[in-house]
């Protein structure tokens, strides 16, 4: 379920081309995982945080007419409106937010067609791409790129975590594109960490050079130089530029989680991705800890809790399934 929720997620925050817009709602409408769907729209409503007034049902109403949802073969989209009006709400946000325009497209559309990989939870994944450059994805990611290069730069987008070896064209720049700040390349090594449920966009440079654009118009572009790491906060806008060893800018191909003075969030977070668990932190008293950690490879979640439980005094922890529960 944690991968689904963070698939709506993506969309809610993402303009994707068309094509890919008319393949999330298809996956949306699909009878498969329908309650885990269920289940990460709701929690995404209850994040957003609003009311369904009589205004947002009358216009669902509207837009359940023009999705088809009276239509025989997605009759349970009905039946969730019906009973989740919350979680329709959410979908209307969706939907009211331009994310349903492949309604209106013809199926004789020529535009260019997309591929995405999803990578689950505890898993790793290497992908070419069409113009030949290597992309390693770590746990807990996406990434959505062109069939067939068009245009004037080679463009991917991505929520999660990859590292990138883009074969050099100084003709075509290559540009990863995250919330909250693209990287422009030629031909370069780097790694980027861009999830949608996490505050900060972190992008490392192992080699050649990389253009920082962010969406936030109040900052100017970033040069970024080999051995260089730069942490771009989505909510306060803060810049944080380091230098850092090459061995640790994409340690986690090789299976390991470093962390330098980080807080308990990020690494509950990588939790979450590497053992494909929910985490639930029930306590605010781990706030001001800070954590400089390495956990190996081959590691089981109950020792890395074990390492993490020896670095923060009077940690206590639950594990049911695929829940785990800090307190």
């Amino acid at each position: 379920m944690a991968m689904i929720k963070r698939i709506l997620n993506l969309f809610i925050k993402y303009d994707y081309p068309k094509d890919i817009q008319r393949q999330f709602w298809q996956w949306l409408a699909e009878p498969s995982h329908s309650e885990q769907k269920d289940e990460a729209l709701g929690l995404i409503w209850n994040s957003i945080n609003s009311e369904v007034t009589q205004s947002t049902l009358n216009s669902l109403q509207e837009v359940e007419c023009k999705l088809g949802l009276m239509d025989n073969k997605i009759q349970r989209k009905r039946s969730i409106f019906i009973r989740f009006m919350k979680i329709a709400a959410v979908l209307l946000f969706l939907i009211l937010s331009g994310l349903y325009t492949y309604i209106h497209i013809s199926d004789t559309d020529d535009s260019v067609k997309f591929t995405e990989c999803f990578v689950s939870e505890g898993e790793l994944k290497k992908v070419l791409l069409p113009d030949g450059s290597e992309v390693i994805i770590n746990s807990g990611s996406i990434i959505i790129y062109p069939e067939v290069q068009k245009g004037k730069q080679r463009s991917v987008y991505l929520n999660g975590e990859a590292y990138f070896n883009v074969v050099h064209n100084p003709d075509l720049p290559f540009v990863v594109k995250t919330d909250g700040v693209d990287v422009e390349v030629l031909g370069t090594k780097f790694n980027i960490s861009a999830y949608s449920n996490d505050p900060d966009i972190t992008t490392t440079l192992e080699e050649g050079k990389v253009k920082l654009n962010f969406k936030n118009k109040e900052l100017r572009s970033l040069d970024l130089s080999p051995n260089d790491k730069t942490i771009y906060n989505k909510n306060s806008g803060q810049l944080i530029n380091s230098r850092v060893s090459g061995k640790y800018i994409a340690a986690w191909r090789d299976g390991l989680l470093l962390f330098t003075d980080a807080n308990i969030h990020t690494v509950l977070r990588a939790f979450e991705r590497k053992y494909g668990v929910s985490v639930y932190l029930n306590s605010d008293k781990y706030e001001d800890a800070k954590l400089t950690v390495k956990f190996i490879h081959g590691e089981t979640l109950k020792e890395s809790l074990h390492v993490l439980a020896k670095i923060i005094p009077g940690l206590r922890y639950e594990l049911e399934k695929d829940k785990l529960f800090i307190y």
